[in-house]
């Protein structure tokens, strides 16, 4: 290569390798002020929920201070009272003693009298007996004596009166409303007080809340900043690589077994095209003899040169390149799929899997790059007077993994159940054995867990200058348009693999060795996919269309990479425990459970299990979702019923994972005291929170970069009012409860 050649190509990898490393700066920058937001999201939340209780808290005071008052009052007044019968009793008991007194002298006196008149008596009856004297003394004894009487009876009742007066205990009375009222005087300064702090706690708080808030909308911009940024630089990486680098890029698949290689052509710069569609009139005009696309160990980007990949190519290392003719572009670019593992149960037999430039096989979690190595016609190579060929840059870097499977976000429910804490419960299928060696029967078993988030339903709390809303309306773009592009590349594969067998029996008719019917199975095989395919990619189009319209569930920024990132005390480890087959589909379809009898389910299992038996001994998928259908025609006979069933696109994608090995699983958990939120919150009763599952990988270290994290989508998942063990747990509480709390933040 000349030196002219060799600056510019250095000029380029350079530029570049600095665009790529400021973006992955700029990446880095982005990520950590998205956790600064989220953390100050959580810090307002969390003094927001503060506030909230302690609200409730001086509400409460406040109205057990105003009965303390009201009491204290009361108790005043029995205190003056007390004090006013003590007083008034003791002037009575007094009284009735002095009036006691009095009445006895006056009782002696009487008696005295009667006596004296009954001695009177005594002498008249001896000298004027029967005389009218006589009669007149007789009389006034007689009324003498009943005076006397009288007399003694009064003294009686006036000495029990004043007994009486003494018995009553008006000292003890008085000690214990004095009692009382201190009593109630010390309570109503100390309930007082509790209200004062309360008051002061309130308005500290608030004053929290007000100062989160500006600290979070402090982040929501810096974070506003980094995104335009990140775009920026991304964009700019994207525009430098498409004029200087044939604008190479890589696209996993969405199978872990392969990529798609994707370029433009090189064009000669000395030669104007003609005007034409024709691929076959471009071709001939093509410099480009062949294109060699090399897989590279991400560490050795920068020491892997033309050099190198001539040798490659030159020593015949065929596992490490794959070669392409130019007569495969199509409108001026190639797209070439790659695949790093043989497919399983494919009829192409020229596929060829590609190992890295030393050698290596594909390696899950690793990063590589890969270089396009452009080896000239030799005319076109005389016509130029130089003999060099030409070797791209390198790609982007990128890494593939297994990719979890995640719950249906309608399969998660949290309810309460009678006399037991609330629950959390979702059924999903998960493979736990992996190919980590391709090309080599060596399978190993994983333990997958899954931690049960719960996010407070708070979004009117957040109501920022970005808003979450729009912060996941970016990220959710950026989603939708790789999950559009990684489909539409899916289906331009599986065309040229029909191209390709099309043209082997065309080309190969007569053949006593060319399995036709198996080739006809392929492709028919391969067309489902494609309608599959390009149903889902027309949900993703919809999916991307309406996500200008998204309305963020809950109110802060939250995604897979802020919940890897939960400390364990935030989450709780869901339990898992396997079922059958046929109580996965009965459970997750509940028009197929209506409509089963008596000895359906155990038809269902078995049929299942010899599906699965059928597709390991090869057995096509298209004719095996045939007879699935057959065995749930048999199930409902009802055609409307089955027709709906067979509408749900869940249906047969789990049937498929069945067939590839996933198994069901039950996953629980029962929300417990110490329960808290992402935000390692308390859970509060009566408040509405929304349930995540984050899936991980529970393994080696080594094992565990071949994996990825995945996160239900809880943006969907219905929230749920959380009971508290002092609360009412029926099903009929919590149902009024529900129906009892204002429905916020609704799309």
């Amino acid at each position: 290569m000349s030196s002219y050649n060799d600056n510019l190509h250095s000029s380029v990898v350079s530029s570049l390798n600095a665009q790529e490393l400021e973006l992955q700066k700029v990446k880095a920058k982005q990520d950590a002020s998205m956790f600064s937001l989220y953390y100050a999201q959580g810090a307002r939340i969390t003094a927001s929920e503060k506030l909230e209780v302690t609200s409730e808290k001086y509400e409460y005071e406040q109205k057990v201070n105003g009965q303390a008052t009201v009491d204290s009052d009361i108790s005043t007044n029995v205190l003056a009272s007390a004090n006013n019968a003590k007083t008034y009793t003791d002037k009575s008991v007094t009284n009735t003693s002095v009036a006691a007194s009095n009445m006895q002298i006056a009782t002696n006196a009487i008696v005295k009298l009667s006596s004296d008149t009954g001695s009177i008596l005594s002498i008249v009856s001896a000298g004027d007996f029967g005389t009218e004297i006589y009669d007149q003394a007789k009389n006034a004894a007689i009324l003498m004596d009943n005076t006397a009487y009288v007399a003694e009876v009064a003294s009686q009742k006036s000495m029990e009166s004043s007994a009486s007066i003494s018995e009553v205990s008006t000292k003890t009375l008085v000690d214990k409303a004095t009692v009382t009222d201190t009593s109630v005087k010390d309570l109503l300064a100390v309930v007082s007080g509790e209200l004062e702090a309360t008051n002061t706690l309130v308005q500290t708080e608030t004053s929290e809340v007000a100062t989160t808030s500006t600290e979070e909308k402090k982040a929501e911009g810096q974070l506003e900043d980094l995104s335009v940024s990140y775009r920026a630089t991304r964009d700019a990486y994207k525009l430098s690589n498409s004029q200087l680098n044939l604008d190479l890029t890589v696209l996993p698949s969405i199978a872990h077994q392969k990529f798609t290689a994707s370029f433009n052509i090189y064009k000669n710069p000395f030669h104007l095209e003609a005007n034409t569609t024709d691929d076959k009139s471009t071709a001939t005009k093509s410099p480009v003899d062949s294109y060699y696309v090399m897989l590279v160990k991400e560490s050795q980007r920068q020491t892997f040169t033309i050099n190198n990949a001539e040798t490659i190519v030159n020593n015949g290392s065929t596992l490490s390149y794959v070669k392409i003719d130019p007569s495969d572009a199509r409108n001026g670019r190639i797209s070439q799929t790659i695949y790093i593992s043989q497919p399983k149960g494919t009829e192409l037999g020229e596929v060829k899997v590609l190992h890295d430039s030393d050698g290596n096989e594909f390696k899950l979690g690793d990063d590589y790059v890969i270089f396009v190595l452009t080896v000239f016609t030799t005319e076109y190579k005389k016509s130029i007077n130089t003999f060099d060929d030409y070797l791209s840059a390198a790609s982007m870097m990128f890494t593939m993994k297994h990719t979890l499977n995640r719950p249906s976000f309608d399969s998660i429910s949290v309810a309460p159940i009678n006399s037991a804490p609330q629950k959390l419960e979702f059924d999903i299928l998960q493979k736990l054995e992996f190919d980590f060696e391709f090309n080599k029967p060596a399978k190993t078993k994983i333990n997958v867990g899954y931690r049960c988030i719960f996010l407070p339903d708070n979004c009117e709390l957040i109501d920022g200058l970005l808003t979450a809303a729009d912060l996941q309306h970016i990220e959710k773009g950026i989603e939708f348009d790789e999950e559009i592009a990684n489909y539409n590349y899916e289906i331009h594969d599986l065309q040229q693999q029909n191209d390709y067998l099309k043209g082997k029996k065309s080309n190969d008719s007569g053949a006593k060795d060319v399995d036709t019917k198996g080739i006809d199975a392929k492709i028919a095989h391969n067309k489902a996919e494609i309608t599959k395919l390009e149903i889902k990619l027309k949900e993703a189009e919809k999916q991307r269309k309406a996500n200008d319209e998204y309305k963020a569930k809950p109110g802060f920024f939250f995604n897979t990479t802020i919940a890897e990132q939960i400390p364990a005390g935030s989450y709780t480890d869901g339990n898992v425990a396997a079922i059958s087959f046929s109580e996965y589909f009965l459970k997750k379809y509940p028009i197929l459970s209506k409509e089963s009898k008596d000895g359906d389910a155990k038809k269902l299992e078995s049929t299942i299990k010899k599906f699965i038996k059928d597709f390991i001994g090869g057995k096509s998928i298209l004719v095996l979702c045939v007879d699935f259908v057959k065995i749930l025609k048999e199930i409902i006979k009802a055609e409307k019923k089955l027709e709906t069933l067979l509408k749900n696109e869940a249906l047969m994608s789990d049937f498929v994972l069945v067939l590839a090995g996933y198994t069901p699983f039950t996953v629980s958990m029962e929300f417990a005291a110490e329960t808290t939120d992402n935000f390692g919150n308390r859970l509060i009763g009566s408040n509405s929170y929304i349930p995540a599952v984050l899936v991980v990988s529970d393994t080696t270290e080594t094992q565990e970069k071949m994996f990825k994290n995945t996160l239900s989508n809880f943006g969907k998942t219905n929230p749920f009012t959380y009971i508290a063990a002092n609360q009412s747990n029926t099903y009929e509480a919590a149902n009024e409860l529900v129906n009892s709390q204002p429905q916020k933040c609704k799309k």
